[in-house]
């Protein structure tokens, strides 16, 4: 993989990476996150505290999801490319995803 310099002219030589899958915890609680890859099924889970994110090496897309405990059953889990932010989270499928905002303001000809 050649190395890049940051000089702006030669950007172009040099894309920048897709970004990695993953998912973050952007509550306040600690919660069970899980991150399967697409296509390979690798999958990875791990608590995260409010800020932490999880991420697989080698995947771009999957399914994230998120669980009040690893022994907990319901959850909150979502298709996802990149990056994914959990915002709100409640039991009974009561959450909310920062890629779900984005395509509901969107839908309504506002811009995110």
């Amino acid at each position: 993989m050649p190395v890049c310099p940051v000089i702006l002219s030669a950007a172009p030589l040099c894309p920048l990476p897709a970004a990695a899958l993953c998912v973050a915890n952007e509550r306040r609680e600690t919660l069970y996150l899980t991150v399967e890859a697409a296509g390979t099924g690798d999958r990875i889970a791990a608590l995260r505290t409010p800020g932490e994110r999880l991420c697989p090496k080698g995947s771009r897309i999957g399914t994230v999801a998120a669980f009040v405990s690893a022994a907990e059953i319901e959850g909150s889990s979502r298709l996802a490319a990149g990056v994914d932010r959990l915002r709100a989270f409640a039991r009974f499928d009561r959450y909310t995803w920062a890629s779900q905002q984005i395509e509901s303001e969107d839908a309504l000809g506002q811009d995110p």
